[in-house]
Order: structure tokens, then C-alpha cells, then sequence
């Protein structure tokens, strides 16, 4: 699943790239046909690869939100909130072990038989 969607990122990156190519190389021609200035087709161009970026941005925030929607189907969990576990894990196992020694230290203060 994951490599379907590593595919699917990769071909929209290159679908990117390939029209920023493409509009640069038909700005290219129309300057030297005469009927847009340079700096009009820098502005062109300029204004293409905005929207590209914004497109760009939007394509990784879907992926990303389908990609969450698999894990949730698969019912995975995030290796930040797994890591938040362990830690209380860690926590709960220290505060249970002084507990334990705080015990056995009671145990031992009190005399056998009297």
C-alpha cells in the first residue's frame, strides 16, 4: 500500500516538473516570437511555479491525510504516540520499583514473632 502511494507522489512531483519545463520552453518561444517580453514571461513563469507550489502543498496534504486514513483503518499507531507510551511505561515501571523497595524496606523493619 505504501509503495502505491510513494508512486503516486512521485508521478504528481514529476507531472510538476514536467509542465514547469513545458512552460518554460513555450515562454521561450514566444519571446523570441516577439509577442511577450522577457520579463513578461519571468512573470509568467514566476506566477506558474506559485501555483504549482500551492498545488504541490495540497497534493502532499492529501497523501498525507490518506496515509493516516490507512493507518486508522489499520488501526496502527503513530511511532510519536507510541513513543509518548513507552515513556509512561517507563515512568509507571520506576514509581512501581520504589514503591517495591519502599515495601521490602517495611517488611524488613518489622521484628519476626513479637
Amino acid at each position: 500500500m505504501l509503495d502505491i502511494i510513494r508512486k503516486a507522489a512521485l508521478a504528481g512531483i514529476g507531472a510538476i516538473t514536467l509542465t514547469e519545463e513545458r512552460a518554460r520552453k513555450l515562454v521561450d518561444e514566444l519571446v523570441e516570437q516577439g509577442r511577450m517580453s522577457r520579463e513578461e514571461g519571468e512573470a509568467m513563469v514566476k506566477d506558474m511555479l506559485t501555483k504549482t507550489e500551492s498545488a504541490r502543498e495540497d497534493w502532499e496534504g492529501r497523501i498525507r491525510d490518506m496515509v493516516q486514513e490507512v493507518f486508522r483503518k489499520m488501526e496502527l499507531v503513530p511511532r510519536r504516540d507510541l513513543a509518548l507510551v513507552e515513556e509512561h511505561l517507563r515512568k509507571l515501571e520506576a514509581r512501581v520499583a520504589v514503591l517495591e523497595r519502599q515495601e521490602h524496606d517495611r517488611e524488613e523493619e518489622v521484628p519476626v514473632g513479637e
